[in-house]
């Protein structure tokens, strides 16, 4: 008869040069995680949450595309709206407090009074963390608006200022949480609530939640607020440095030049539809034959788009037109003021420039374009060059420097 041995462990520990220290216990068991995530972590459940946003966008633009133009700019809001119903619930006592990202990671976002976060505060969380966002869509909306076509102007550059501010808070918290003892948000610290890990051993949560207690008590941690103002001030001041280069540089424009690309911007503009969008090669791989290059530009507005109206209005079927002779007119004075010969054989021998006219999708999470109208030109670029080549060359030795004779 076998001997029964009482008080056996459970699982008998072998000698092996694994320990727990490392992570690994004994026999391959993982060692539980400390409460406190790293910022990788967090970063990557933010990062998997956005993209799943991105991916439900796209897919609503996919399936019902009409109700979306239909809804014109409050689409964006619409989107907005989503993902704050998104973080909102999914840092609540609905969901445990985890959201898609946080569940992939083994996250979960947990009230410091208590295991779960109420949908009061939850709610105040997701709108500390996506405000900026709205800030975003208004300054959006200023630069289209001061975007004129008979003046030079940055102003949609400098609305982008304030998607670098979105950028800092979201960053700027990221850093915050860093030099936390806690690893706490400002919008953690706001709602009373702390990130842990749901993999880690319930003692050390306990202490942990204790711990994240008795520091609600005191004043935020002024390391991480530094943290997070100069983190906020880089990223704007950053991104406002480069938009103010280039003001600076369109200041110093010749005034002959300045009303040169005033001219070409009022030639493309479109009402209702601003300038074209570069879009690079055309979506239309297949061109007329193997010498053909294509381009293709793409004006774009918010709403529905009258097909009928857009191909009996004669500014809009003369678009892909005067956008050739502007871009071969660009090029024409380029090769007058070049100081030697480019080989023209390096370019293609037609180009054929489509120009779409689509209504745009904002879903602020996700986005597209809905082309409804495609026109199309070619020019013989090669040809054109050559002969305005040919033409500078002849202009040269007619008004050139005559010979000079020796005096009688």
């Amino acid at each position: 008869m076998p001997e029964i041995k009482l008080n056996k462990p459970l699982y008998e520990e072998k000698s092996s040069g694994t320990s727990c220290a490392t992570g690994t216990c004994a026999g391959g068991a993982r060692q539980p995680r400390a409460p406190r995530p790293g910022a990788i972590s967090r970063a990557g459940a933010a990062i998997i949450d956005i993209l799943l946003l991105h991916f439900l966008g796209l897919l609503a633009i996919r399936f019902a595309p009409e109700t979306i133009i239909a809804l014109g700019p409050a689409a964006a809001w619409l989107g907005l709206a989503v993902g704050w119903l998104y973080f909102a619930v999914g840092a609540s006592q609905i969901t445990g407090g985890r959201t898609v990202g946080k569940l992939i990671l083994q996250l979960r976002v947990a009230d410091v009074t208590g295991p779960d976060l109420s949908v009061g505060k939850a709610a105040i969380r997701a709108t500390l963390i996506l405000w900026p966002l709205a800030l975003f869509l208004l300054a959006d909306r200023w630069g289209e608006a001061m975007d004129r076509p008979d003046t030079l102007t940055l102003a949609p550059m400098w609305a982008r200022v304030a998607g670098a501010g979105v950028f800092g808070w979201w960053l700027g918290n990221l850093f915050f949480a860093a030099f936390d003892p806690h690893g706490r948000a400002l919008w953690d610290w706001w709602t009373g609530s702390v990130i842990i890990t749901s993999d880690c051993a319930p003692e050390a949560l306990g202490e942990f939640m204790r711990s994240a207690r008795e520091a609600a008590q005191a004043s935020i941690p002024s390391r991480s607020v530094t943290a997070l103002i100069m983190t906020v001030l880089v990223c704007v001041a950053g991104f406002g440095g480069l938009v103010w280069w280039e003001a600076s540089k369109l200041a110093r424009l010749p005034q002959e030049e300045r009303q040169r690309f005033i001219m070409q911007k009022q030639k493309l503009y479109v009402e209702g539809f601003g300038q074209p969008v570069p879009l690079g090669p055309s979506r239309e791989t297949e061109t007329a034959d193997a010498q053909t290059s294509s381009a293709h530009f793409q004006y774009r507005r918010r709403g529905p788009i009258n097909v009928k109206a857009l191909k009996d209005n004669p500014v809009v079927t003369s678009k892909a037109r005067e956008l050739a002779e502007v871009s071969l007119a660009e090029m024409k004075r380029l090769i007058a003021n070049e100081k030697e010969n480019v080989p023209l054989d390096m370019l293609p021998a037609k180009v054929r420039f489509d120009v779409g006219f689509a209504s745009y999708c904002d879903l602020l999470f996700a986005w597209d374009a809905i082309e409804v109208l495609t026109l199309s030109h070619t020019i013989a670029l090669r040809e054109e060059l050559e002969s305005a080549r040919r033409t500078r060359s002849e202009e040269s030795v007619t008004t050139g420097p005559q010979a000079k004779t020796n005096p009688q």
